[in-house]
């Protein structure tokens, strides 16, 4: 038997629930504005049904692609909020223009935002943030008694960061006070595994957004002395500076920064510095701090202590370098934010200023000037070159028969390859020459094949897809200017119709050959799906099959 969910719920506890989730970090104009009856449905029928549901979920969401959208747009209202809204040539009155600011932050909320409420968590959306209540089953409540048999709370965008805040200062410091009446033997073991989980909980949470941070145990440490003499305390602290240890260490042997990706672009490489920058010199604070400063007098005496600030004194030379990389490296943030939106057609113009600013980079950089560095800046200079031209190519296109504009787009990507190719070659060879000549003591190096392999490869698949075109023409009668149905001339003579029907049944499979290229099962511009040499090998073998029968039926 199905449960009937339209029994009315009661109107007090609607309104309860509703209030509640204005509380938790929803606004007046959100419900207003996005809250519908569906959403009612569902309230209600947690509402009414205590013996079946436990909890109900509200979740306040991003529509796809628009989290950026509506992050922006928060940042603009919460600065707008502190500068002056009125013009002294204003034409609004001031209500007129209170109105109008209202109207487009109600319409930017309806496009950004929605709301989703169910029963069952459901974390498959772009959630801003979750709002839960929960209950125990077949326990009715009523607005007298709903605060002590309801638990409801927020959670953020990251749930993680939203349980190590609930444990942290909540959760840890009850338990951890509660514990002390608690045989010595439990209440080691406990307090223990409660640092424990709080420390990998802090690391997780803030490893998402690209952050390193230590754990500070929730300690009680009345002087330096009495501290190294609680064995307890001492093993507990001690146990803090090996995961600190752990973790600096992880920091400081990530300077060449290889997770990267083998397609990554130098906004890439440029945001990685500045992140990383800002990790280092956020950890370096941390380190500084009293809370940490106090726990590593109390460890002076540890075996652990040498290793540690060894490697904490790497952090301020990390810190260094990565500060000065990112000084260099900013030089090509307005050159390579223009590659990153430019058509193939326009990547030769970039190329002068990119190869001046990574000219400058290898000769001023600390770091820059090494044959790996040069060759993995450049490289993914050509990723991006890659990338870009693949954008501008339209396999539906040439796969659907226009020819012309198809095969235009395969020669401007070709160009842009070769222009790339021998432009860098040219201008660091003469780079090269000019220092050797100088008696500069930094030799320029780099390895070649690493930095054109794909692009080389990239401009023989372009190639490739232009032979397809070419046989669009010839054999798909594709851009004929033949003004039969057919697109054939039309033949004369008894065996006219016979060769019509001879060359329509080529063309025939010639589409097949086509259709055969159009649903393979990898991206085709991809350089690294290597089938595609067996693959079009086969087209061509076909395509040298239909044109000796061609010669034959004419």
């Amino acid at each position: 038997m199905e449960d009937n969910y339209d029994i009315p719920a009661d109107p007090q506890m609607m309104e309860w629930v509703k209030s509640k989730i204005v509380d938790l970090g929803m606004t007046d104009r959100q419900m207003e504005l996005l809250w519908n009856e569906e959403h009612d449905k569902e309230l209600a029928k947690w509402i009414v049904h205590f013996d079946s549901i436990i909890g109900l979920f509200v979740q306040i969401c991003y529509k796809k692609g628009n989290k950026q959208r509506a992050k922006q747009k928060h940042a603009e209202e919460t600065e707008s909020e502190t500068a002056s809204k009125k013009t002294a040539h204003s034409l609004l009155s001031d209500d007129e223009e209170e109105d109008d600011d209202q109207n487009k932050k109600d319409e930017d909320i309806v496009k950004t935002q929605y709301i989703h409420v169910s029963t069952k968590p459901d974390f498959n959306h772009d959630q801003a943030l979750v709002l839960y209540f929960l209950r125990e089953l077949k326990v009715e409540f009523t607005v007298d008694n709903v605060e002590r048999k309801v638990q409801y709370g927020a959670i953020k965008s990251n749930p993680l960061h939203s349980l190590l805040e609930i444990m942290h200062d909540k959760m840890a410091p009850t338990l951890l006070k509660t514990q002390q009446q608690w045989p010595d033997s439990i209440k080691k073991e406990f307090s223990s595994s409660i640092h424990k989980f709080l420390a990998s909980l802090t690391e997780a949470s803030h490893r998402i957004k690209g952050q390193t941070v230590l754990y500070v145990p929730i300690e009680d440490i009345p002087s330096v002395k009495e501290a190294r003499q609680n064995k307890d305390l001492f093993q507990r602290l001690e146990a803090a500076l090996i995961l600190w240890t752990e973790q600096i260490k992880e920091v400081v042997q990530e300077k060449e920064g290889s997770e990267h990706g083998d397609n990554a672009s130098p906004l890439a490489e440029i945001e990685y510095w500045r992140l990383r920058t800002k990790d280092l010199r956020e950890l370096n604070k941390q380190l500084e701090s009293p809370d940490i400063k106090r726990i590593r007098d109390v460890l002076k005496t540890s075996n652990y202590i040498a290793n540690f600030n060894t490697l904490s004194g790497e952090i301020q030379q990390g810190c260094d370098d990565a500060m000065n990389n990112l000084l260099y490296l900013s030089t090509l943030q307005e050159p390579c934010k223009k590659l990153s939106k430019a058509y193939a057609k326009e990547i030769p113009g970039l190329i002068p200023e990119i190869l001046n600013m990574i000219s400058m980079i290898w000769m001023m950089s600390k770091s820059y000037h090494t044959s790996e560095r040069i060759t993995g800046l450049l490289r993914k200079v050509s990723n991006e070159i890659i990338h870009r031209c693949c954008e501008s190519i339209s396999l539906d296109a040439i796969f659907d028969g226009k020819v012309q504009e198809s095969m235009k787009c395969l020669d401007e990507c070709v160009s842009a390859g070769h222009i790339w190719k021998t432009t860098c070659i040219e201008t660091f060879d003469k780079l090269a020459k000019h220092y050797k000549e100088q008696n500069f003591s930094r030799e320029f190096k780099y390895d070649q094949s690493s930095v054109f392999a794909e692009v080389d490869a990239f401009v023989q698949r372009c190639t490739d897809l232009n032979e397809v075109c070419e046989a669009q023409i010839q054999l798909g009668a594709k851009g004929s200017q033949c003004p039969t149905e057919t697109g054939l001339p039309a033949f004369g003579g008894t065996s006219g119709p016979e060769i019509t029907k001879s060359l329509l049944d080529i063309r025939k499979q010639f589409e097949q050959l086509i259709y055969n290229l159009r649903h393979l099962d990898y991206p085709i511009l991809d350089v690294k799906s290597t089938k595609w040499h067996d693959d079009h090998g086969k087209f061509k073998a076909g395509i040298r099959d239909l044109e000796l029968i061609m010669v034959n039926v004419l």
